[in-house]
């Protein structure tokens, strides 16, 4: 027994010690390759913390406050969806993207520790075939391999697993919404699918060693394809990030309507009366408010109205003489983005009325139901564009024909999640719907905002004084928050991914260098310059840098096409924000190549034919 436990020290003490010495001697490469893996976690953990492992699969976390508008009142198809679908959705998208971003972080370190690990078992090969001629058995040196890779890891996660979970962190707790409970297991999953490369790298010169006489270490090409689909990877995650927080920016209020800036908005919940009782009660609301000498705009509209959103259902529009293929289509279905919205709202959203008229305070209950409809819907779902005049039905079973008596222009979207909604949308009359969960916006001239003696006459036409009290300032700001967030978190994978993309760059470029060491110094030997080789070396990184903005931009029009269909404004694809980060590339991949290039530069003809490049 004694002899056994004497026996496995022995074993662990020749196994232990010469894996701390080679982390020692190979101090440089154990350092990038703990530093790749760290960078790798770094970039993991945050998007994992925001996933939970179920049924299903990995599912966000995220969630974001549901839409408050209830039916506004009226009846729905059974397809019918309202913002908190499209919240939901949007959120599932760009949770989704975030997680395939993620996913290529870690195939680009993954990459970077195999070019790594290519690199210290080219240095090592001498190493290993001394140790199996003195007499190191295979199993010895797989020990050795096993306890110097499980160092490796245990640094990077130390280091990749602090900064990871303080990204974390503070992730979550900059989410303008709430969370839903988490598990742990995708990020145990994504520590070990990050950590599993390191001691299967320095295994990776255990494959190679023998015990005959020492041969001259060679290389072998390694293909110039990886660092630029690094660098690829680089630029879609960074342009995207760009796109997202371009378009995020504005929805604060910089290209929004002015008379929209100016104003506060009160979340309020209608009195539990009959629709005529309400209605009335809304139209004596306005009335009271427009008389106030403060204000000098008042309008009551749906929950979303003013950022964007609201109840998408299908409408049947009355077109006309309209075909389709061929056969008459005059009655078309189209799904549509309903609001309701009073007098002044069109003034407040600053639409402007292209042919009839807008809703007035005249379009009350006991009048003729009345519609008025967007531009798009105007021009693609009525003849020659012209609604004004014709009909269309709207609601479920039992739904009525409206008329449509204007056509106003198309709004810009701020919410979160409009991206998901139709371009078509119809505005109907809140006094002929009036909905108990409405927001009324008052707009005034002060810069400060409503004075408190503002608000108190406010709350009392209201006769509720729970009504919620928001500038309309910070209701787009609030709409835009989730945008931002998200950018911010593209931006760190992007800044990770680029990272990663310069260190691989430089390791593949060292060994394409190296392999082509035999080639360069004859070269050298028949008349060409230091500067000619320099050139020669710089020139395959440029080309790098080119396939990787071309890889950029291919796989950017996936990511922008994402975004696109969740962020309103985003468009489908923007050279111009890839060719501004492709600078970053270029410079990356010729970081990458300096020092080799270098290096081949000062060589001896000599030293390059007999593959000295240190």
């Amino acid at each position: 027994m004694w002899h056994g436990e004497k026996g496995s020290a022995r074993n662990l003490r020749r196994a232990v010690a010469p894996a701390f010495w080679g982390l020692g001697a190979y101090r440089g490469t154990a350092v990038l390759l703990v530093s790749a893996a760290a960078m790798a976690l770094t970039a993991l953990l945050p998007v994992t913390s925001l996933a939970s492992l179920g049924a299903a699969g990995l599912v966000t976390r995220l969630a974001l406050p549901a839409w408050s508008g209830g039916d506004l009142g009226m009846t729905w198809r059974t397809i019918a969806w309202n913002p908190t679908d499209a919240t939901s959705a949007a959120l599932t998208a760009l949770f989704q993207l975030l997680l395939g971003v993620a996913i290529g972080v870690l195939a680009v370190a993954g990459l970077t520790m195999l070019s790594l690990s290519v690199a210290r078992a080219s240095a090592r090969a001498a190493e290993m075939n001394i140790r199996r001629a003195v007499g190191a058995s295979r199993r010895d040196l797989v020990a050795t391999a096993l306890v110097e890779g499980g160092a490796l890891a245990a640094g990077a996660l130390l280091a990749g697993g602090l900064a990871g979970a303080a990204v974390a962190r503070s992730a979550l707790a900059t989410w303008p919404g709430t969370l839903r409970p988490g598990t742990a297991a995708a990020s145990v999953m994504a520590i070990l699918t990050a950590l599993i490369g390191l001691p299967l790298g320095a295994a990776l010169p255990v494959a190679f060693p023998r015990r005959t006489a020492l041969p001259r270490p060679s290389v072998n090409p390694f293909r110039l394809v990886v660092p630029a689909l690094q660098l690829g990877l680089s630029l879609t995650v960074l342009s995207g990030a760009a796109l997202l927080r371009r378009r995020a920016d504005p929805l604060t209020g910089v290209r929004q309507p002015a008379a929209l800036r100016a104003g506060d908005v009160f979340h309020l919940t209608g009195p539990d009366l009959e629709p005529p009782r309400r209605a009335a009660r809304y139209a004596s609301l306005l009335r009271t408010l427009r008389a106030h000498r403060a204000f000098d705009t008042v309008s009551l509209s749906s929950p979303g109205t003013l950022v964007g959103v609201g109840v998408v259902d299908v409408v049947i529009t009355d077109c006309g003489a309209c075909a389709q293929g061929g056969l008459p289509y005059p009655l078309q279905p189209v799904p549509t983005t309903h609001y309701l919205v009073s007098a002044d709202t069109f003034r407040v959203l600053g639409l402007a009325v292209l042919e009839g008229r807008g809703i007035t305070a005249a379009d009350r209950w006991n009048t003729s139901r009345v519609a008025v409809v967007n531009r798009s819907l105007a021009t693609h779902h009525f003849q020659h564009g012209r609604a004004v005049g014709r009909n269309i039905l709207i609601g479920g079973a039992g739904g009525d024909w409206y008329k449509v008596v204007g056509i106003v222009e198309d709004q810009r979207p701020a919410g979160f999640g409009a991206g998901l909604e139709p371009p078509f949308s119809v505005y109907l009359s809140v006094l002929q719907h009036p909905a108990r969960a409405i927001d009324l916006f008052v707009g005034h001239q002060k810069e400060l905002g409503l004075t408190t003696t503002d608000d108190d006459d406010v709350r009392g036409a209201i006769g509720s004084a729970n009504a919620v009290h928001t500038s309309a300032a910070r209701l787009l700001d609030d709409a835009a928050r989730p945008a931002r967030w998200f950018a911010r978190r593209l931006e760190v994978e992007g800044r990770v991914l680029l990272i990663l993309a310069t260190l691989g760059t430089l390791i593949v470029m060292w060994l394409w260098v190296r392999a082509h060491t035999y080639e360069l110094g004859l070269r050298r030997a028949v008349g060409a310059r230091r500067r000619a080789i320099f050139g020669f070396v710089l020139l395959r990184a440029a080309i790098v840098a080119a396939a990787g903005v071309v890889i950029g931009c291919w796989l950017g029009l996936f990511v922008s096409g994402t975004i696109a269909t969740v962020i309103p404004g985003v468009p489908a694809w923007d050279g111009q924000a890839a060719l501004r980060i492709a600078p970053l590339l270029v410079a990356a991949a010729f970081v990458g190549a300096v020092w080799p290039a270098w290096q081949v530069a000062v060589a001896t003809p000599a030293e390059l034919v007999r593959g000295g490049l240190g």
